[in-house]
C-alpha cells in the first residue's frame, strides 16, 4: 500500500469510527467499547515505543507504565470532575515517578535513562492518546463531534501534505528527519486543515464561528505536522521506516503521530 493509500485508509477507518461513537454516544456498549480501543490503542503504541528505545539500549519500565496508563484511562471515567480541574494528570505523573523510582530501588541498572525514556513515553503516548477519550466525553451534546473534528482536520493536514508534497514538492521542509516533507505540502496540509475547520462551521452542531474555525484549523494541522514530524525524528534516530508492520499501514504509532500534538491542545482550548 502507498503512502497516499495509507493515509487516505486511516482517515477513513478513523472518520467512520468517528461517527459511529457519534450516533451511539450515549449508549454504554459503545462507551465501552470506545474505552477499549483507547486502552489498546495505549497499549500497542507503548509496545511500539518501547521495542524503538529498545534498538538504542533505553530501557523502560513498560509493565508498570501500561499498568499505571490503563489506571489512567479507569481514572478518567470515575472521577471526570478531577480531570477537569486539571488534578489528575499531575498525580498520575507524581504517583508514576514515585512508583519507577521504587521500580528502580530493587533494579537499578541505569536508572536516569530508564527514568527518562519511561516518563518521556507517558508524556508522549499515555497523555495524548487518553485525551482523545476527554475530548470525546467532554459534553453530552458536542463531545463525540468535536472527536470527529479533531480527527478529520488533523488527518487532513497529514493526507494532504504528503499528497501534495510527494508530486510537487520542491523545497525540503526537514530534510534531516525526511528528505520527502516538503515546504509545500506542509503549506497545502495547512489549508486543507483550515477548510477541514470551516466545513465543521458550516455543517456540524459546533459552537465554532467562522473565524475561530479558520484560527484553529491551522493551529491543529501545524500541531499535527508538527507531530508527524517529531515521529520521523525518533524512527530516524534509530533508522527504521514504520514504528511497526501492520499490513499496508506501518505501526500503531505512525497512525496517531499527527493526533499526539493537537489533542492535548483542543483539550485545554475547550476547558479554558
Amino acid at each position: 500500500m502507498t503512502g497516499t493509500s495509507q493515509r487516505i485508509v486511516v482517515g477513513l477507518l478513523t472518520t467512520i469510527f468517528s461517527l459511529f461513537l457519534i450516533i451511539g454516544s450515549q449508549n454504554p456498549i459503545i462507551h465501552a467499547l470506545f474505552f477499549a480501543v483507547i486502552l489498546a490503542a495505549i497499549w500497542g503504541c507503548w509496545r511500539e515505543f518501547a521495542s524503538i528505545c529498545a534498538i538504542k539500549d533505553f530501557q523502560v519500565e513498560k509493565t508498570g507504565a501500561l499498568v499505571l496508563s490503563g489506571l489512567y484511562v479507569i481514572a478518567l471515567t470515575l472521577f471526570p470532575g478531577v480531570s477537569k480541574a486539571g488534578l489528575l494528570p499531575i498525580v498520575f505523573l507524581f504517583t508514576s515517578l514515585f512508583v519507577f523510582f521504587l521500580i528502580q530501588f530493587w533494579r537499578g541498572t541505569t536508572p536516569i535513562a530508564t527514568l527518562s525514556s519511561t516518563l518521556f513515553g507517558l508524556l508522549y503516548v499515555t497523555f495524548p492518546i487518553a485525551t482523545l477519550y476527554q475530548i470525546a466525553y467532554i459534553s453530552p451534546e458536542t463531545g463525540m463531534w468535536w472527536l470527529l473534528y479533531l480527527v478529520i482536520v488533523a488527518k487532513l493536514s497529514d493526507t494532504v501534505a504528503f499528497f501534495v508534497g510527494s508530486r510537487i514538492g520542491k523545497r525540503k521542509l526537514a530534510p534531516y528527519i525526511s528528505p520527502k516533507k516538503s515546504v509545500e505540502g506542509a503549506v497545502a496540509g495547512l489549508i486543507g486543515s483550515i477548510l477541514g475547520s470551516l466545513a465543521f462551521h458550516f455543517f456540524s452542531p459546533l459552537p465554532i464561528g467562522f473565524i475561530e474555525s479558520i484560527v484553529l484549523g491551522l493551529i491543529i494541522g501545524a500541531l499535527a505536522e508538527l507531530g508527524d514530524l517529531s515521529e520521523s525524528l525518533l524512527k530516524r534516530e534509530v533508522a527504521i521506516k514504520d514504528s511497526s508492520h501492520l499490513p499496508g499501514l506501518g505501526g500503531l504509532l505512525d497512525i496517531f503521530d499527527s493526533l499526539l500534538f493537537p489533542t492535548p491542545f483542543l483539550l485545554f482550548y475547550l476547558l479554558v
